[in-house]
């Protein structure tokens, strides 16, 4: 039988089932094992008959498969891999297999970075090289980028040869009904990862030498280009993942998508380090920090351009390059925000000069914040709504897509950025709220008891007023003009418009509160107030639209609102829903008659700082010293008639 099988094993016909052969091969070696035939002539020269046709068995059934995997002929690797696994070498063949593949890759890229693929290019000065200066050859078509992408080509064939035949060693079945990916070691049982780790390895490897070599030409064309060469690798990428997606092959996780671009990592590494030191330099120009003199407008559109550039430039790469170029852009716009918070606290706010320095350091670093959220709304905008100046070379297939990590990696800084602007600001602002609320104090200075009949006298806001919105009015103009925004604006564009809007409701607020605590109040002195906050509403409106007036209309409501024309307490929930329960309260009380004595005089505090006491404190300890107060006169006869403090 044995010398019938290696008979058959001579004729190479097509009628030849070499899976069967193969097993009757190994089952006519394993007879011979089974019992000692040393020196019987005929079974020796039958057994040396046997290993040369297992030997030649063996070729055939690896070139079948190599061909078959190649052009992903089903019947052709099924047979091989059958054959080899009926002569014992499965897991060995496929470990040679794969070897042989990661040495074809590895060679492939040795050629591609030689050093003297460079000679003649002119080093960082090839095309698209940021900030060279093209040599003699700026046109040539460059030898390096032509092996890369055939570099590039054998690594994807073979990692989807790596793919497809795992899928058919996880198809096929021995005769037993057992899947031949249960017969070998798992590394030879995962040919696809095993391919991939063991490539990429090997190319980590020539990226790493190219990148330390004596020769710096192909170093500079891999830096100054390397979106050339991340647009390589990302088309490649999405080739191979579409291969996977599809079903056919077993899917890319993310362990080995990283272990992808960690191979260029010593590239990639200093491509970002030539970014951040480009954009820092000037951020360190125009944002020197400490009392240093402020930016320049040609600092600032140098600045402002090279971020631009940068991000355009990044976009050749694919979004992978434009979200790693927004991480190290956003990187550097942090330390810009941290020197130029540096730069404002120098000097402070106490000079005019000193406000105007801050003023125009939030302005500039809030057109930096508004860069930023410009390039990441642009990314935000789905592929299809994108402006064609912001449309990326490559788009990985991905859930979560560069673009969107792109856009976060911008989000933070920006809002940084806004936040300095603000803090910058706010003592400003602070400090010019804090003057004007002691003008609303001067309220309290003024007689609001005329007598009945005196209603004609009332024809013009009180002097207090008008000086409120005449130095409110020239504020406004200084800051719009600073920040270079309108009064109609949105605040959100604007962190000086915004804190003027929220220093016109801050007035508006001390104003109310002021007015609910004076006392005594005729009808006269309640149309002064009427009219006095009729100017503090165009006022603030004369300064800034949108301003919240709601409490204002509400206020002036409660003036004139009777007691008796409401004497459910519930009646009173739109009013306090708009004024609050403090103001409301206060007012009322200040309609008691003059010897009851009011919460802050009881707590011996002046007007300004009861008004104090209010905003440090909740509406419920606030309302517990106006129960006190009308607890300390439960004598009075008008306390008397009250059915409880409660109620009141």
């Amino acid at each position: 039988d044995a010398g019938d099988a290696g008979v058959k094993a001579r004729r190479w016909g097509p009628e030849v089932d070499l899976p069967k052969l193969a097993r009757l091969l190994t089952d006519a070696e394993q007879a011979w094992g089974e019992a000692d035939l040393a020196g019987i002539r005929v079974c020796e020269e039958n057994q040396a008959f046997v290993q040369a046709c297992k030997g030649e068995v063996r070729g055939r059934a690896m070139g079948l498969l190599e061909r078959g995997v190649e052009s992903r002929a089903q019947a052709d690797v099924g047979s091989a891999l059958l054959t080899l696994h009926g002569l014992g070498d499965l897991g060995t063949c496929i470990g040679e297999m794969l070897q042989d593949m990661v040495q074809r890759v590895k060679k492939r890229f040795m050629r591609s970075l030689e050093a003297k693929r460079a000679v003649g290019i002119g080093g960082i000065g090839g095309i698209g090289a940021i900030g060279g200066a093209g040599q003699s050859h700026r046109n040539e078509p460059h030898q390096v980028w032509q092996e890369l992408e055939k570099s590039m080509e054998e690594f994807r064939e073979s990692a989807l040869c790596a793919g497809y035949l795992e899928k058919m060693l996880r198809k096929k079945q021995d005769f037993s009904g057992t899947k031949l990916v249960e017969l070998v070691d798992q590394e030879e049982g995962r040919p696809f990862e095993t391919f991939w780790r063991m490539s990429l390895e090997r190319v980590k490897d020539c990226f790493e030498a190219a990148m330390v070599a004596r020769s710096r030409g192909v170093r500079d064309q891999l830096v100054g280009q390397y979106q050339q060469l991340a647009g390589l690798l990302d088309a490649t990428l999405s080739s191979i993942v579409r291969e996977t997606m599809d079903g056919r092959l077993r899917a890319i996780t993310d362990k080995q998508v990283n272990q992808y671009y960690d191979a260029v990592a010593g590239v990639e590494s200093e491509y970002l380090n030539q970014i951040q030191e480009r954009f820092e330099s000037l951020a360190m120009a125009a944002f020197p920090g400490g009392g240093r003199p402020l930016p320049s407008q040609v600092d600032l559109q140098a600045l402002n351009a090279r971020f631009f550039e940068e991000m355009k430039r990044s976009q050749r790469g694919g979004e992978r390059v434009v979200a790693l170029t927004a991480a190290t852009l956003g990187g550097v716009l942090l330390t810009v925000a941290t020197q130029a918070r540096d730069m404002g606290e120098v000097l402070g706010i106490d000079t005019s000069s000193a406000q105007e320095r801050n003023f125009a350091l939030a302005k500039s670093v809030e057109d930096l914040a508004k860069n930023a959220s410009l390039v990441r709304s642009k990314l935000l905008a789905g592929p299809g709504t994108r402006p064609s100046s912001f449309k990326c070379a490559t788009t990985l297939p991905f859930p979560a897509t560069a673009s969107v990590k792109a856009a976060l990696a911008l989000e933070g800084p920006a809002d940084v950025l806004r936040q300095t602007s603000r803090e910058l600001l706010e003592p400003i602002f602070r400090s010019k709220t804090e003057t004007l609320s002691h003008v609303i104090e001067k309220m309290h200075g003024l007689n609001f008891a005329a007598a009945q009949g005196a209603e004609s006298e009332v024809a013009a806001p009180s002097s207090y007023i008008l000086e409120l919105t005449g130095a409110l009015e020239e504020f406004g103009r200084g800051v719009l003009r600073a920040s270079g925004a309108s009064p109609n604006g949105d605040s959100h564009k604007s962190v000086g418009l915004a804190l003027l809007r929220k220093m016109c409701d801050a007035l508006i607020r001390c104003w109310i509160h002021h007015a609910s605590f004076v006392r005594p109040l005729t009808h006269p002195g309640k149309l002064q107030l009427a009219k006095d906050a009729v100017e503090l509403e165009a006022g603030t409106r004369q300064v800034v639209s949108r301003v919240n007036t709601a409490q204002l209309h509400a206020f002036k409501k409660l003036l004139f609102t009777s007691t008796e024309d409401v004497p459910d307490p519930s009646d009173w929930k739109p009013t306090i829903a708009t004024l609050g329960k403090t103001v409301t309260l206060n007012h009322l009380f200040s309609r008691l008659p003059e010897d009851i004595v009011s919460p802050h005089r009881r707590s011996r505090l002046s007007p300004a700082q009861y008004y104090v006491w209010i905003e440090d404190h909740t509406d419920e300890e606030a309302i517990k010293q106006i129960e006190l107060a009308l607890a300390a006169a439960v004598d009075h006869p008008v306390v008397r008639l009250m059915n409880s403090v409660r109620q009141f």
